[in-house]
């Protein structure tokens, strides 16, 4: 049975759908990455998944259906949202912890094991040296990798990443998408991503999904996802596709406009 299944799934913000009517089964340790343009339903669609949006259609994680308690969910499904709340004045490590609540009982508080887990995501990520340090007194970069500790110490089996490395460096960018892709073969995690850097996705990506206003257009590998016909098409972007040094698919944007001569124009 796969891990995730979308079936005909419909939803959006108000009256009006963003998606219309999405079929998606991922298997178990796949990683598939949603991609498409600006307002194209990527977030609406990791949303829906992660049950914070009413929807019509089926949903099921692990066989089990989109109508589970919010707790249940919370076990089975982690999200790394785009922009997520930031408590005032909380650390580090308090707030990886919080990836821990589904695991603590009503009126309970953390264990030794939820320690474990939190520490162990902490140095996962190369956090462990600012675990007593406040959120809003972090970058860009590493408030980012926070996130996505509070993410993993759910353990859950299904992960959810809206945009993972926006705020990130190469090296850091690097670095999580690495750790996310070994926790894949480790733990068996199973990665629903939307991403906006399509070499990486292309790169890291078993299968690329490209959703276009709600609607599948493309569903399969890089090769057959990332083509010049459908990015122009779809992205309205000139581009090449070229091969990198491990035979991925890498997209070079194409410079259409000619720079402008230096040293002729009329003098001031």
């Amino acid at each position: 049975m796969p891990r995730l299944q979308c079936r005909g799934l419909r939803g959006g913000y108000g009256p009006e759908d963003v998606l219309h009517g999405i079929d998606l089964d991922v298997a178990e340790g796949e990683w598939v990455a949603v991609i498409g343009p600006n307002g194209s339903g990527k977030s609406t669609l990791l949303r829906a998944v992660a049950g914070t949006l009413p929807t019509r259609g089926g949903i099921l994680v692990n066989g089990d259906p989109d109508d589970a308690s919010a707790k249940q969910r919370s076990r089975l499904v982690a999200m790394v949202f785009q922009n997520p709340v930031i408590p005032e004045g909380m650390t580090v490590l308090d707030y990886v912890l919080l990836g821990r609540t589904p695991y603590i009982p009503a009126w309970g508080r953390e264990t030794q094991e939820d320690l474990r887990v939190a520490h162990r995501v902490l140095a996962d990520l190369d956090l462990e040296p600012m675990v007593d340090r406040v959120l809003h007194s972090l970058s860009g970069g590493e408030l980012q990798r926070v996130v996505l500790g509070r993410a993993l110490a759910q353990e859950a089996p299904l992960l959810l990443l809206d945009e993972p490395t926006t705020a990130l460096d190469v090296g850091h960018q690097q670095q999580v998408l690495d750790l996310v892709d070994q926790l894949r073969s480790t733990r068996s995690i199973t990665v629903l991503a939307a991403m906006h850097d399509l070499t990486l996705a292309g790169q890291y990506a078993d299968r690329l999904m490209l959703l276009v206003a709600g609607h599948t257009v493309a569903l399969g590998s890089a090769d057959e996802v990332l083509t010049t016909e459908h990015l122009r098409e779809h992205y309205g972007a000139d581009v090449t596709i070229m091969r990198g040094p491990e035979g991925n698919v890498v997209v070079v944007p194409r410079r259409t406009a000619q720079p402008p001569e230096l040293g002729g124009g009329a003098p001031l």
